[in-house]
């Protein structure tokens, strides 16, 4: 099994991302207070990330088998159908931003911070990407299944992905409580693969107002794929 330890990113956004993000207008006063959390926490921020290598073992109609573990997932089945490796991963802000976050008092600059915290781990998790993506052969994707965004792989299997990790969260400082969820905050975690295009999850989703959407919900798949659970 081949680990890759990350802990080195590039700060490539500002208060005006942020606020496209969270839908508002770019003069908005509330980027004055992301733009004050920004300037005092870029030094201590430490956002990190770990990925694995792993062959698949064995996949069947309702689940995958990997390194000894057995997902049960309809949805993580069909889109690991012919993939032969695979990579479990974890992307956090770090506890660093964290233990900040605790100290902070105002409202305003909670909220500000939360979606702060949020940005570190995706820009985490885009160095993990261009790590990754030189490990798939040409022509190949990275698409992603993470645990719990769906009806079709639910979070009680988070368990299961960190008996897959072992010690690795605990190197970038990721636990998992026994309510299947992790801190710090804004961390994430689930299975990345090669592709041929990129499928996600959303797909599946019938959750109408979601942030995070990246394919729009399909019906059809929804149907065809879950409801054979």
């Amino acid at each position: 099994m081949k680990t890759t330890l990350i802990d080195d990113y590039e700060l490539a956004f500002d208060e005006q991302d942020i606020l496209k993000r969270l839908g508002m207008p770019a003069d908005h006063v509330f980027g004055k207070s992301i733009k004050k959390l920004l300037y005092e926490t870029t030094a201590i921020a430490k956002p990190k990330a770990v990925f694995m290598e792993y062959p698949v073992d064995a996949v069947t109609e309702y689940s995958v088998a990997v390194g000894g573990v057995v997902f049960a997932s309809v949805a993580l089945a069909k889109n690991l159908k012919q993939t032969k490796v695979v990579y479990p991963y974890v992307c956090t802000c770090g506890q660093e931003l964290a233990a900040y976050a605790k100290t902070l008092t105002d409202m305003i600059d909670k909220f500000a911070f939360d979606a702060i915290m949020e940005f570190y781990e995706k820009q985490i998790d885009l160095s993990l990407n261009g790590k990754l993506i030189n490990l798939l052969p040409e022509g190949y994707v990275i698409s992603r299944s993470d645990p719990g965004a769906l009806t079709g792989w639910p979070i009680q299997e988070q368990k299961k992905l960190f008996v897959l990790f072992g010690e690795n969260a605990a190197k970038i400082g990721v636990e998992l409580s026994d309510n299947y969820l992790m801190s710090p905050l804004k961390t994430v975690s689930g299975i990345k693969y090669p592709a041929k295009e990129v499928c996600h999850d959303c797909i599946y989703c019938q959750r109408e107002h979601c942030s995070h959407r990246k394919a729009p919900y399909d019906e059809k798949a929804y149907f065809v794929t879950l409801h054979r659970e």
